[in-house]
């Protein structure tokens, strides 16, 4: 038991924040108990905790509750939050905690996360209000926010990374977002693939939603969906002996659009092919690299011209492209300084 200590994470005596004025009870190894302690940011008192408890382990993971949350909040009233921590072991964690807000009902929030290994991961974060309604006659805008965001290294260097929301509405994010940012963010996008690269070559199977929330309205959205997505792609090497480079992508996809006055069909093939061939030139510190491609895209489903978005038709369409450019760059001119600045050798390039 250590009477009137101070405790703190901070170098002493420059500390920003310490627990003072309390009574401790250490278990090496183990964990801090704090009696009667005041919390200080520069020595000014912020508040008061009867008991705090804190692991001093070698990990400093160790199950319990944490801090309360309170506070006003002119839309949602008084506000009341506590939540739980659970360390379940080495690699593997849960955070779970409501919050009570007078004006507007409950808040639901959780967090798991789980590292396998060092190369995988895996987080989910939920956030979700059983909201009474705001307004006469109260209008609900109760709602979830799902998050998942992982990763894993599979045998052969294959990599499969998905990073996944689901958005109930917008006029919930609208309403009980934390932060500005959050708040005026009107996309929720959604990404999984499966990637393997081997040789210069890139092979990739990929899903992926994005909608775009036009306005508060429910249903005025735009949803565009790429499911499934076979990607293959190259880069730029020699073709045979000669002094040509070639690289390609090739996309092989099932695609579909929703809004409120377009619905296109649950799968539209897509195939996209798109070979360039390029010959880098060097003359006297100059490069001179002109390129030409051959681009060619065939949709099973069209989109006749009319007075509004469009009139959809099955009827397919292909649209061949050829493009060519041309980079060309002057050879650098650099120095490099003799005297130093601060130790160090300054290079001036243009």
């Amino acid at each position: 038991v250590i009477p009137s200590c101070l405790v703190t994470s901070c170098q002493i005596p420059r500390n920003m924040w310490a627990f003072s004025e309390s009574n401790a009870n250490v278990a090496l190894a183990k964990d801090a108990k704090l009696y009667h302690s005041t919390f200080r940011i520069f020595s000014i008192p912020i508040f008061y905790l009867p008991y705090l408890q804190h692991s001093v382990t070698s990990v400093g993971r160790e199950t319990g509750f944490l801090i309360p949350t309170i506070g006003r909040s002119s839309q949602r009233g008084t506000v009341l939050g506590e939540s739980f921590y659970w360390a379940i072991n080495r690699s593997m964690d849960t955070t779970f905690g409501g919050e009570y807000m007078s004006k507007r009902g409950w808040a639901e929030t959780g967090e798991f996360r789980i590292r396998p290994s060092q190369d995988s991961f895996l987080n989910t974060n939920i956030f979700a209000v059983q909201d009474r309604g705001i307004g006469q006659p109260p209008v609900s805008q109760s709602g979830q926010d799902i998050r998942w965001n992982g990763e894993l290294l599979l045998p052969h260097q294959v990599r499969t990374v998905a990073d996944i929301e689901y958005l109930s509405s917008f006029v919930f994010r609208l309403a009980f977002a934390q932060t500005f940012s959050q708040a005026v963010n009107s996309e929720v996008r959604s990404n999984a693939f499966i990637t393997k690269t081997q040789n210069g070559s890139f092979y990739n199977l990929r899903v992926s939603r994005d909608q775009n929330f036009q306005s508060a309205n429910r249903g005025d959205l735009i949803t565009l969906v790429r499911a499934p997505s076979v990607d293959l792609d190259g880069v730029e090497r020699s073709l045979g002996s000669t002094p040509l480079h070639w690289s390609y992508d090739v996309a092989l996809e099932g695609v579909s659009r929703r809004e409120p006055d377009l619905v296109t069909d649950p799968i539209v093939g897509r195939a996209d092919i798109y070979p360039r061939l390029s010959l880098p030139l060097q003359w006297r510190g100059w490069s001179f690299r002109p390129e030409v491609g051959l681009r060619d895209t065939y949709y099973t489903q069209s989109l006749l011209p009319d007075s509004g978005l469009g009139a959809l038709s099955s009827a397919s369409v292909n649209r061949e492209a050829l493009e060519t450019s041309f980079e060309l760059r002057p050879p650098p001119v650099s120095r490099i300084f003799d005297h130093t600045v601060f130790g160090h050798t300054l290079k001036h390039t243009i």
